[in-house]
């Protein structure tokens, strides 16, 4: 392969390379991932995963902070097994370092007495939550959280 030939191929796979980073990091394509990552912590049981995200001035609509969600967390995945959470829809507002997500889901799980059923939504509605997240220099962070509602 000729010298021009190879600077070609370099520079084509370095603008790919360069497309391809500023895709999966725009700040929309990192609060999708997040969401997805908090699903999958949630089905985990992965207390230490969950709190990873909370901002220290974590606050929700319930008057909630962090060592309150901690707390909340360690007792439902004591009492719960085998939760699945189906993501239904996610829309993401963005204003600068803030979003805000509304996601709608359902969520099942089997419970210490041994019975499965749905803990948030139905099979017909399922529960939307807003979430207030802000981008500091260390990513993503959930500041804060609307109360669960039921879609109609």
């Amino acid at each position: 392969m000729t010298s021009i030939r190879r600077i070609a191929v370099w520079i084509a796979l370095i603008t790919i390379g360069i497309i391809a980073l500023v895709w999966f990091l725009s700040p929309r394509r990192q609060v999708q991932a997040l969401v997805r990552d908090m699903r999958d912590a949630v089905e985990n049981e992965d207390v230490a995963t969950c709190m990873g995200w909370l901002a220290s001035e974590y606050r929700d609509a319930y008057g909630y902070g962090v060592e309150d969600i901690r707390e909340l967390l360690l007792t439902s995945f004591d009492e719960l097994t085998d939760i699945h959470v189906t993501l239904i829809d996610t829309d993401i507002e963005l204003n600068q370092d803030m979003a805000t997500v509304r996601i709608v889901f359902r969520m099942v799980a089997t419970h210490s007495l041994g019975l499965r059923g749905y803990v948030l939504g139905d099979p017909r509605l399922p529960v939307m939550v807003i979430v207030r997240l802000r981008y500091p220099a260390i990513g993503w962070r959930i500041v804060g959280m609307e109360r669960i509602s039921r879609v109609q």
